[in-house]
């Protein structure tokens, strides 16, 4: 951090443009984080009040996640530098896991934001809905409809791995072999892929999925004529087990 403060000093004593923008940028961008998020704007017209609820769980077990935090923003649609994320609410979940929030907005902000409900990601556990974010996992509304922000859930999933062995025992030709695996419809993964059989050996892939239930295992190839040969199975996975699965190809 002091390296960083001596170059921005050094770049505002300097005055050189090619090095000044970015520092400046990173600067606003640190101190915004500092700060935290900026409570949205006080309604002033086509003001209405909300209730935001719902609920995180772990879904093997039904069982609540209590003490969860829950945040509520608005998040700029669109590619936007300098627009600012607002904070709409933010909390906990009670002891059955459940978080409600009545909060006041301006509804002509769904013409240029979006309303994200989002929490923190656990290393312990895969978050669905799934957001793509190594963060947060996220519910997004992009217009103005109260019964939408009804009964949102989010689901942990408690987290194992799982080794998928692939051994190849054929001579066959192929333009394309792949494997994925998933737990639930809601996220699926795709694991290996290779473009023809020059590209074929033994190999061991190790995976994240949800232990407690069972995960369904896909492998396809495409063969040259352009047809597909696809085969499935599945495994159940736990917390301590080996959870191995061998594929012939």
């Amino acid at each position: 951090m002091q390296r960083f403060r001596n170059f921005q000093n050094q770049c505002t004593m300097s005055c050189n443009a090619q090095y000044c923008i970015p520092i400046i940028i990173l600067t606003l961008f640190f101190n915004a984080c500092k700060k935290g998020l900026p409570n949205q704007p006080n309604c002033t017209g086509n003001c209405v009040t909300i209730n935001i609820n719902g609920n995180t769980s772990i879904k093997t077990s039904s069982a609540p996640l209590p003490n969860e935090p829950v945040d509520v923003t608005w998040i700029h649609n669109g590619y936007c530098i300098f627009c600012t994320t607002y904070k709409i609410a933010s909390g906990k979940t009670d002891n059955d896991g459940k978080f409600n929030f009545n909060v006041t907005i301006d509804s002509t902000f769904f013409k240029d934001y979006a309303l994200h409900v989002r929490v923190p990601t656990d290393t312990n556990y895969i978050l669905v809905p799934f957001s793509g974010s190594t963060n947060y996992s996220d519910v997004n509304f992009y217009e103005f409809n109260p019964d939408s922000l009804q009964k949102i859930k989010f689901y942990f999933y408690p987290k194992t791995y799982l080794t998928i062995r692939l051994h190849r025992t054929l001579t066959d030709n192929f333009d394309y072999f792949s494997v994925q695996h998933q737990f639930t419809n809601e996220i699926s993964y795709s694991d290996y892929l290779i473009t023809g059989p020059q590209f074929a050996k033994d190999t061991t892939l190790k995976v994240v999925t949800s232990a407690d239930m069972y995960t369904k295992i896909a492998w396809q190839k495409t063969v040259i004529n352009g047809q597909s040969i696809q085969k499935n199975d599945s495994l159940l996975c736990t917390s301590n087990g080996a959870n191995v699965f061998d594929i012939n190809y």
